[in-house]
C-alpha cells in the first residue's frame, strides 16, 4: 500500500499545474507584446522620410553647396578641391550621398559611404569638409547629441 500511495504522491507532483502554465503563458505574451511595440517604435522613429533630405556641403565651416536630395534622378559626381591641394569626388545618388574618392592619408570619408539619414554627417578632416544631411522638417532635436 504504501507504493501505491506513493506513486499517487509522486504523479501528482510530476503533473503540472494549470495555474501556474496559465500565468507563464500570460507573462510569455504580454512580454512579447511589448518587445514588438518596442521593435515596431524604434523602427518608426529612426525612419527618415525619404521627400525632403537636403545635403548641406560645408568646408572650412562656411556653406559652399546645397542639394536636395529627393530632386535627384540620376547619379552624378563632382571634384571639391581642398584649400592645400587635395580633393575629395562627390556622388550623389537618388536620396543619397557619399564620397568615392579622396586624397587624404586615412580615407575615413571613403570608408563612411553613402549617407541617406540625418543621424550622422560625411567627415574629411584633413581637408575640413563636412556633408550634413538635414529634413525640411527637421524641427525636433535629433536622436544623436554630439
Amino acid at each position: 500500500m504504501k507504493d501505491m500511495s506513493s506513486d499517487k504522491i509522486e504523479e501528482k507532483r510530476d503533473r503540472p499545474q494549470p495555474v501556474f502554465y496559465r500565468r507563464a503563458l500570460l507573462l510569455s505574451a504580454l512580454v512579447l507584446v511589448f518587445c514588438l511595440f518596442a521593435c515596431l517604435t524604434i523602427y518608426f522613429r529612426l525612419k527618415e522620410p525619404a521627400n525632403g533630405l537636403t545635403a548641406y556641403i560645408y568646408q572650412n565651416g562656411q556653406l559652399i553647396e546645397t542639394i536636395d536630395l529627393h530632386a535627384v534622378t540620376t547619379p552624378y559626381t563632382f571634384t571639391i578641391p581642398a584649400p592645400d591641394g587635395g580633393s575629395n569626388t562627390v556622388e550623389v545618388r537618388p536620396d543619397a550621398i557619399g564620397i568615392i574618392d579622396a586624397d587624404c592619408p586615412d580615407k575615413l570619408c571613403v570608408s563612411t559611404g553613402f549617407v541617406n539619414s540625418t543621424l550622422l554627417p560625411i567627415v574629411c578632416l584633413p581637408h575640413r569638409l563636412v556633408i550634413e544631411l538635414k529634413t525640411s522638417n527637421q524641427s525636433q532635436p535629433d536622436v544623436i547629441s554630439y
